[in-house]
């Protein structure tokens, strides 16, 4: 089922605000790059972490892709 176009549009502008709204809150560094995890402690912002025991790649970052894309064509392990 199509979406009326207003309503598509509403949800856009909607998103627009509440992007807005975040970077005038804790600034547009720590949103749009540049910032820290420290940046947002000292912003007041809630940071929650999760401890596990495995190997971390960020694949958004390019270096780290390829990485995880050799380490998952070069292992035995049905576990990765």
């Amino acid at each position: 089922m199509r979406r009326p176009k207003n309503l598509t549009l509403l949800l856009i502008v909607a998103n627009v605000i509440a992007f807005a709204y975040e970077v005038a809150r804790v600034g547009p560094d720590l949103l749009v790059g540049g910032g820290s995890l420290q940046g947002l402690i000292d912003a007041g912002e809630f940071v929650n972490t999760y401890q596990a025991n495995c190997k971390w790649f960020d694949i958004g970052n390019p270096a780290d892709y390829a990485r995880a894309q050799a380490l998952i064509t070069s292992s035995d392990d049905t576990q990765l």
